[in-house]
C-alpha cells in the first residue's frame, strides 16, 4: 500500500496516519453509528442524504476498516519476521543447538530464548495461542490440546525456529506419549 493510499484510508476515518489500531477501531465504530439508519444525526438530514447514499458510505467504511486492519496485521508480521531474521543472522541459530540431543519443551524454550525471540512473537507469526506455546515449553501435558492439534503446533513452532519439524515432533510426542501411558493407569 502506497503512502498516499494509507493517508487517504486514515483520512476517511477522520484520523491522522499515525493513529493506533485502537483509534482506528474507535473511529470506525463511531462513524458506523453516525451513518446507520437509526442514527439521530441521519434522522435530522434524511431528506438531504438518502438511504442509498448512506449505504454507499457504509460500504466504503467497511472497505477502509478492513484494509487498515490488514495494514496493522501486516506491519506486526513484518516486525516479528525481522526480529526472527536478525536473531538468525546474528549466529544464534547454530550455537544454541549444541548439546541438544532431543527436543523437549525446555529445549525449545532454550533455543527460542537464545535466538532472542519472544513467545508473543512466535504466537503472532504461527497463530498459535501464547498459552499453548507456553504449555508446550513447560511440558504441561494435562492442558495441551489433542494429539493431532499438538503435532500441528509442534510442526509450526519447529518451522518458525528453523528446526527439523519431524525430529522435533517425534522427540516431543515420544515424551508426550510416555506421560500419557503413565497417567492412564
Amino acid at each position: 500500500m502506497s503512502a498516499e493510499e494509507r493517508r487517504k484510508y486514515f483520512e476517511m476515518l477522520e484520523l491522522t496516519p499515525d493513529a493506533s489500531l485502537a483509534e482506528v477501531k474507535s473511529a470506525y465504530i463511531q462513524l458506523r453509528e453516525v451513518y446507520s439508519t437509526n442514527s439521530i444525526v441521519m434522522f435530522a438530514i434524511e431528506d438531504e442524504f438518502p438511504e442509498s447514499s448512506r449505504r454507499e458510505v457504509m460500504q466504503q467504511l467497511e472497505i477502509v476498516y478492513k484494509k487498515l486492519l490488514q495494514l496493522f496485521e501486516d506491519e506486526k508480521r513484518d516486525v516479528v519476521e525481522e526480529k526472527k531474521s536478525v536473531a538468525l543472522q546474528n549466529g544464534a541459530g547454530k550455537s544454541c543447538l549444541e548439546g541438544i540431543t532431543a527436543f523437549s519443551g525446555g529445549a525449545l524454550r532454550q533455543i527460542r530464548e537464545s535466538r532472542g525471540i519472544e513467545l508473543h512473537d512466535v504466537a503472532v507469526a504461527t497463530k498459535i495461542r501464547k498459552g499453548y506455546l507456553s504449555d508446550i515449553e513447560l511440558e504441561n501435558f494435562p492442558v495441551l490440546p489433542t494429539e493431532i492439534y499438538l503435532k500441528g503446533y509442534l510442526v509450526n513452532y519447529a518451522q518458525y525456529l528453523a528446526l527439523d519439524p519431524k525430529k522435533v515432533t517425534d522427540d516431543y510426542m515420544g515424551r508426550y506419549r510416555e506421560w500419557q501411558s503413565l497417567n492412564q493407569k
